[in-house]
């Protein structure tokens, strides 16, 4: 070390700060890239729950009307069936080929989605032949039905977990819990349009009504403790049209009846009633899913402009260490008048 020069020397000094600013500087562009990548994957998954929600939708409507048409023991598929089937088929379709189109970063979710997407071809391909040869009762069938979205929506609790960010897992939570309130819903309208059309509760499905109320119960608590202000207004709005207290009388008609013999109610009106309360539910759905993806993106935004502004933050201190290094170096030389005579 005798041998060096006072510039090398002064260097080597220099060169400790130098590189553990340059060290922390690098770390804290990985951490900030790290964050990066979290919201990419967050916007990616609140893209797939989306479309998993639209696919729900179209399934749900169609589980109505396949039970209301195997309880009214008809010759001929209604066409308003056969319409919805098409509509199922378009969503399913986009949910496909949204899946096909997911990096290899992203092989959790694909692999996730492996099972309820062959549900689907299944549902698609063999399972509705079945049900318009008579082949399954409405009681199987709104169960396969279940059994098919039910996966789906598990997808969509990834969600919560997925990210760091407090306000992404909160409305993610709420965005789920709507999910699944809507589904008992659903679930809900297949059982009472089958049991209207029938005339009568099963022993089963008696168990099963009071069963899903319970559940519904659960997941409007749920919704309540993770939606923001406005998402809960704007639920409120939506339950509180005067067509919903008609069904909520049919409702307690079907309570109060349940041990009958004939419930003397018309099918064709439960189901339409029903349905305005699934469509009402929908539009808090896609509220709640433009503000997640609204939240996503400008997160996503936020991360980049920090993450670009860190690092020329970064560059220009080290380029400015490494300047103050080489006049602080030619200040001292020019002190001792040049490099010392060994």
């Amino acid at each position: 070390i005798n041998r060096l020069t006072i510039r090398t020397k002064l260097l080597l000094i220099l060169l400790i700060p130098i590189s553990g600013l340059l060290f922390f500087s690098i770390a804290s562009v990985l951490e900030k890239s790290r964050a990066m990548r979290e919201m990419e994957s967050v916007e990616t998954l609140a893209s797939l729950v989306v479309k998993i929600g639209e696919t729900v939708h179209e399934l749900q409507k169609e589980r109505g009307l396949t039970a209301g048409f195997l309880a009214g023991k008809g010759v001929e598929i209604p066409p308003e069936l056969v319409a919805q089937r098409n509509a199922s088929d378009q969503r399913i379709f986009g949910l496909e080929q949204l899946t096909q189109s997911l990096s290899k970063r992203h092989s959790a979710l694909v692999q996730a989605l492996g099972d309820p997407v062959r549900r689907l071809h299944i549902l698609k391909a063999q399972q509705r032949l079945r049900i318009d040869a008579f082949e399954m009762d409405a009681g199987k069938t709104i169960a396969l039905y279940n059994d098919s979205i039910a996966p789906l929506l598990d997808v969509s609790l990834q969600l919560p977990l997925l990210g760091s960010d407090r306000e992404i897992s909160r409305l993610a939570f709420a965005y789920a819990s709507l999910l699944y309130l809507k589904e008992h819903t659903g679930r809900e309208r297949a059982m009472l349009n089958n049991v209207f059309t029938a005339g009568r509760f099963s022993a089963d499905q008696r168990r099963d009504f009071a069963a899903n109320l319970a559940v519904q119960e659960h997941y409007l608590h749920l919704f309540h403790a993770f939606a923001s202000n406005d998402q809960r207004a704007l639920f409120a709005a939506q339950m509180n049209q005067p067509t919903l207290n008609e069904l909520e009388h049919l409702k307690q008609y079907a309570l109060t009846r349940a041990d009958k013999e004939i419930l003397e109610q018309d099918p064709a009106n439960w189901f339409r009633l029903a349905t305005v309360k699934v469509d009402a539910l929908h539009v808090v759905e896609k509220q709640l899913a433009n503000d997640l993806l609204s939240l996503s993106l400008e997160i996503k935004r936020k991360t980049q402009m920090v993450m670009l502004a860190f690092a020329v933050l970064a560059a220009l201190a080290i380029l400015a260490a490494l300047g103050y290094a080489v006049l602080l170096i030619r200040n001292i030389l020019a002190q001792l008048g040049g490099e010392p005579c060994y």
